[in-house]
């Protein structure tokens, strides 16, 4: 009767341990393999997201930008630099036209349409990582299966307007107009998600200004466009 007992402990271990050991495999293949996985996803996903948006501020748009009516400049009765004020209905015009056309650029790439850089992606809405390339050897870059993964909006697109004024050569200085911009994206593997910041930053207009650096000058130059929110 306590062989019997015996027997069947036996034999129950026998099939409980298999699954402890797959359990702890998987585990720690998890643990070590996601880590890899989502940064490998994370630097396709900036890539594809950096060059939508540089392709999204194209000549059209920075042929709208006119440094002579961007901003004004007052100067004193000695012709020295006093102020420099934004033309704030322009830069509200120019920080909501860039933040549209971001918007709906990263929109279509969410759904597999990379026409705006010329990619291939056969209009899939996932993208895939292969396994074998997170190891970073090229003997196993192509081994192994594909894990799909794909990258969302996560938020907002924000768009600023930023100067910077500096000296320029002898008695002269030079207004750089910059547009900063920002968006999370989120990337969806098929066993978890991550959250990343994009930023970026392009010269859009430069004036060069007979004068010193003044005093004052009107960085409300901060001037934020409406915020673009997916719901």
């Amino acid at each position: 009767m306590k062989l019997k007992k015996q027997r069947k402990k036996n034999l129950i271990l026998l099939i409980i341990l298999p699954f402890v050991i797959i359990g702890i495999i998987s585990f720690i293949l998890y643990n070590k393999i996601t880590p890899l996985l989502l940064n490998y996803a994370e630097i396709e996903s900036k890539e594809i997201a950096y060059l939508i948006i540089d392709e999204s501020i194209d000549t059209e748009i920075i042929d709208k930008i006119d440094p002579q009516n961007l901003f004004t400049v007052t100067k004193t009765n000695n012709g020295d630099i006093q102020s420099v004020d934004f033309n704030t209905r322009m830069v509200n015009e120019i920080l909501e036209l860039i933040g549209k056309k971001i918007f709906f650029n990263l929109k279509k790439a969410e759904e597999g349409d990379l026409s705006i850089i010329n990619k291939e992606n056969n209009n899939q809405s996932s993208f895939e990582v292969p396994l074998g390339k997170i190891f970073s050897n090229p003997l196993f870059s192509n081994i192994g299966p594909k894990i799909p993964f794909k990258f969302k909006l996560a938020g907002a697109v924000s768009t600023n307007i930023s100067t910077v004024i500096k000296n320029y050569g002898i008695n002269n200085v030079v207004i750089e107009v910059y547009i900063d911009i920002e968006a999370n994206i989120r990337m969806l593997l098929p066993i978890t998600s991550h959250k990343c910041l994009i930023n970026n930053r392009f010269l859009v207009a430069m004036k060069v200004i007979p004068g010193s650096i003044p005093k004052y000058y009107n960085s409300g130059l901060n001037s934020a466009s409406n915020l673009l929110t997916i719901q």
